[in-house]
């Protein structure tokens, strides 16, 4: 009954944390001078089911790399506060930073002894809640309509329509960079199960974010796919025969498109470079912002945006706090790849894919500087680590017995999962 009682706390929570992350509908708050979102509140609400399990399994192993660059973007942040030029943004940069942290101990906690298959489950229930919302923005259902704040006269408005969008999380961009983190082990896992279920949700994900016309996220996909295979050969065939599937999955989306009317009519215009000139435009302004300021930086959130997160780093904290953070990002990624007995090795490359090829998009994307999308980023992250990462099955014994046999979760002190660090 422990066991039963343990195991629905960490359910039920995965599956709230899940619902308010796919569906993050915002509010004003007047006290504050800002909105927040329901899974701002999710997220507090859930310290007491996570501290809950936490004394009874113990603390979770983040691995190194996301602890290192956590406590960097937290205290770089917070030492920001003495020079910012805009306090009120360094202080949510810095709580934004404390809850991106949290949500990944979260994931590793409640999924702490989920198995492959109802891992596979939980992500697929979320990827499809994820695209929900979007559907619902493109069919004109009331309530999921683009930002109120946005003009409906705008091409920031109407791009909503041609690209597939989320209402609360933003524009294409911002869906792209969830998705292509769990396009790899879902397409995997259909290619392992061969089940009608498994394969239509893993093509209607790669439908999807074709149909986000990203192309700052399709092409570093494309990239670390590329070099996967020519770096290791015993990938090759099944990389290639996955590749088959891009034959249904283009004629889908091309069917979609060709049904919507606004992603017909942006075809062409997304093959034009005005987009890349304007991007050009604005790192030539940050090599201006960060000369005034090389030193200290403008401050954690603050500064313009310059569509590049490894450049918005050493604009907000110096040239040598954003190296210390862009070193930080870089080993995140290298983290998946390592061959530790802390990894399952199998499981680790194939999640390391999609949090490769979101590390390269974000070279020419924004998404990671977003107060909200940040968090949704480390949750991804946070699920792809428990995944991979080897459950120690050893137990301690419950305070009251003498036996160090297995003991049911809930019963004993459980170890943490054993993560590199």
């Amino acid at each position: 009954m422990a066991r039963a009682a343990a195991l629905g706390v960490g359910g039920w929570s995965v599956g709230l944390l899940l619902v308010a992350a796919a569906l993050p509908v915002r509010f004003p708050v007047p006290a504050l001078g800002r909105s927040l979102s329901v899974f701002d509140v999710v997220v507090v609400v859930l310290v007491v089911p996570f501290l809950w399990l936490v004394r009874r399994q113990g603390w979770p192993r983040v691995p190194m790399p996301y602890l290192v660059l956590a406590a960097l973007m937290i205290g770089l942040g917070a030492a920001s506060m003495l020079w910012t030029a805009d306090r009120g943004d360094t202080v949510v940069h810095v709580v934004v930073s404390i809850e991106s942290l949290l949500v990944f101990a979260y994931a590793m906690t409640f999924l702490r002894w989920t198995r492959e298959r109802p891992w596979q489950r939980w992500l697929q229930f979320f990827v499809l809640l994820l695209l929900v919302p979007g559907v619902l923005l493109w069919l004109g259902v009331p309530g999921f309509q683009p930002p109120a704040e946005i003009d409906p006269r705008s091409g920031d408005y109407w791009s909503y329509f041609v690209r597939l969008s989320h209402p609360f999380i933003g524009r294409s961009n911002n869906l792209a960079t969830l998705l292509v983190l769990f396009v790899v082990p879902l397409a995997r896992w259909a290619l392992r199960t061969r089940r009608p279920w498994d394969v239509a949700v893993a093509l209607v994900t790669v439908v999807a974010l074709v149909l986000t016309l990203s192309r700052g996220v399709l092409l570093a996909l494309a990239i670390v796919l590329v070099a996967f295979v020519v770096s290791d050969r015993a990938w090759r065939r099944p990389v290639l025969r996955a590749l088959l599937w891009a034959v249904p999955v283009l004629a889908v989306a091309a069917a979609v498109a060709f049904i919507n009317p606004f992603t017909r009519g942006l075809i062409v215009a997304r093959l034009s470079l005005a987009n890349v000139d304007a991007r050009v435009v604005l790192l030539a302004d940050f090599w201006n912002d960060v000369g005034t300021h090389w030193l200290l930086g403008v401050g954690g959130g603050v500064g313009p945006d310059v569509h590049n997160t490894f450049a918005q780093q050493v604009l907000s904290f110096g040239v040598f706090g954003g190296l210390a953070v862009i070193v930080a990002l870089i080993a995140s990624g290298r983290w998946w790849f390592r061959r530790r007995s802390a990894i399952r090795p199998l499981l680790g490359r194939i999640a390391g894919l999609g949090v490769v090829a979101l590390l390269v998009s974000l070279l020419v994307e924004s998404s990671f500087e977003g107060n909200l999308l940040r968090p949704l980023i480390w949750l991804g992250w946070g699920l792809l680590a428990v995944l991979v990462s080897r459950v120690s099955q050893r137990v301690v014994s419950a305070p009251n017995s003498g036996s160090q046999a297995s003991a049911p979760v809930g019963q004993g002190r459980v170890t943490a999962p054993e993560a590199d660090s």
